[in-house]
């Protein structure tokens, strides 16, 4: 293609002819592979259609340049500005959106799994927790009250004198 481009040949020359059959060949070894070029060689020559099925396949095999890339490939200037490709652009803005989209709550929900695991790992365990404070209340000293006994004093006579008697 860059000789077809290099010299100048109308889209309909054996040179763009070749080029596509080795995209092509390229394809069937690997699907996808020469896709996008193969979507250039439709575009150099204004076949809208399989143009679109070139870019489509590029896309669902993940062989796609960059949009700024695919926006400023000369090979595409002829159908940049038709609605089918404005429309094929969008939704590549629209899928990369998406699986932000995705990757973020992804992301997200890892850091959220990842939190409660932290949180669960230092939250105490209460049966280790209920059975240290049993400990700890059996190693405390035993605090006695000072207890003051009073005993009450009986005042006990004893019969020292006789008493006198009534007689």
């Amino acid at each position: 293609m860059d000789l077809a481009r290099a010299r100048s040949v109308p889209p309909s020359d054996e040179l763009y002819e070749m080029a596509k059959r080795q995209f092509e060949k390229a394809n069937s070894i690997q699907a996808g592979v020469a896709a996008f070029n193969l979507a250039c060689v439709h575009g150099v020559r204004g076949d809208n259609e399989h143009c679109l099925e070139a870019l489509q396949t590029a896309k669902e095999k993940g062989n796609l340049p960059e949009d700024a890339d695919i926006l400023a490939d000369p090979d595409l200037a002829k159908i940049k500005n038709q609605d089918w490709f404005q429309d094929f652009m969008a939704s590549l803005a629209e899928g990369r959106r998406i699986e932000e989209e995705k990757r973020l709550a992804k992301k997200a929900a890892e850091e959220a799994a990842e939190k409660a695991k932290l949180e669960e790992k230092n939250r105490p365990d209460p049966v280790y927790s209920s059975q240290k404070k049993v400990e700890e209340r059996k190693s405390e000293p035993v605090a006695q009250a000072e207890e003051t006994v009073h005993t009450p004093t009986e005042h006990v006579s004893t019969p020292t004198e006789e008493s006198p008697s009534e007689e």
